[in-house]
């Protein structure tokens, strides 16, 4: 048998988390932060339990992360469809209005994650949230923010 590549193993990697991520944004959204357990999010993502602590130290951290991931899909799609656009105004009204749409869509998910950043966790950095600032921050420079760091 021929061991796997370098990049097959990092592809593997990212689909595992990627399912992790998803099936966290399902369960809370479903039974609520404290009636998901990583237990729970291993079997909906079809994995070992002890893989999740693999990719996330904890379960405030998994679900930041997911809820993070969500945010920049949503973001990106909303930014994204057409008619195509560069106009800075209409970029901040989609990215307002797809933020908004997460949480009209998802009330239980967003609050809670609301929750977690305003207690004592406050706002955990991970890959996901550098891809969302990122997306923020380039959405109000179109929009002729003078502090774009601040401003988003």
């Amino acid at each position: 048998m021929v061991p796997r590549s370098a990049s097959v193993n990092e592809e593997l990697r990212r689909r595992s988390r990627e399912r992790f991520l998803q099936a966290t944004v399902e369960l809370v959204g479903e039974r609520g932060y404290e009636a998901t357990t990583l237990a729970h999010i291993a079997d909906r993502a079809g994995a070992a339990r002890g893989l999740v602590s693999y990719y996330f130290p904890g379960k405030r951290q998994l679900l930041q992360s997911a809820v993070h991931r969500l945010m920049h899909l949503e973001l990106a799609a909303g930014l994204e469809r057409e008619p195509r656009t560069e106009d800075g105004r209409e970029l901040l009204a989609r990215a307002i209005d797809a933020i908004l749409g997460l949480a009209r869509d998802h009330p239980l998910l967003m609050r809670t994650h609301m929750a977690g950043i305003l207690q004592a966790e406050g706002f955990i950095q991970c890959p996901e949230q550098q891809r969302l600032a990122t997306l923020l921050r380039d959405t109000v420079v179109s929009y002729g923010s003078a502090d774009p760091d601040t401003d988003y």
